[in-house]
């Protein structure tokens, strides 16, 4: 996206602000550093990050369950490393692009890259119940709440 497109995007009079400060936004994000914790909470509804921002996540819950839903083209299972502490889970992975052994480079608009992203969820998760699979380029984890965190029917009974 050029500067300039920032500017028209925002109407007649370009609201040259604005533009600014999407784009510090942009560059405090990719200026984080690694173990930055992204909350995943109802409470806080986000915004869809910016087209191109990479990887790009989902997050969502059903019946007891958080999945979460990562873009990873061109990285292999065994690249990508899954960890789940309490309500926390951290996802990190790398794509190396190496070099065509004997021929020159003349372009070049794939990327490498490395990423370590922490979410932290609203209730417990069962560690030993979390399941993920990498199929397309999509890594899906699924979460289980842990148990204890999961409503209960009680029967009542007559005395």
């Amino acid at each position: 996206m050029s500067m300039q497109s920032l500017f028209y995007d925002f109407g007649e009079f370009g609201q040259p602000f604005r533009a600014f400060d999407l784009l510090a936004k942009e560059m405090t994000r990719f200026a984080a550093p690694d173990g930055v914790t992204q909350k995943l909470d109802r409470a806080e509804p986000r915004k869809p990050r910016a087209p191109g921002v990479f990887p790009e996540v989902e997050a969502w819950e059903k019946d007891g369950v958080f999945f979460l839903s990562a873009t990873l083209p061109g990285v292999a299972k065994e690249d990508v490393s899954i960890t789940v502490e309490k309500n926390t889970v951290n996802v990190s992975t790398k794509r190396e692009l190496p070099g065509i052994e004997g021929y020159e480079l003349r372009a070049r608009e794939r990327r490498a890259f490395a990423f370590d992203r922490t979410f932290e969820l609203p209730a417990p998760i069962a560690a030993d119940k979390v399941e993920a699979s990498l199929e397309n380029g999509i890594l899906t984890v699924s979460l289980p709440k842990a148990p204890e965190t999961k409503p209960i029917k009680i029967n009542v009974k007559s005395a």
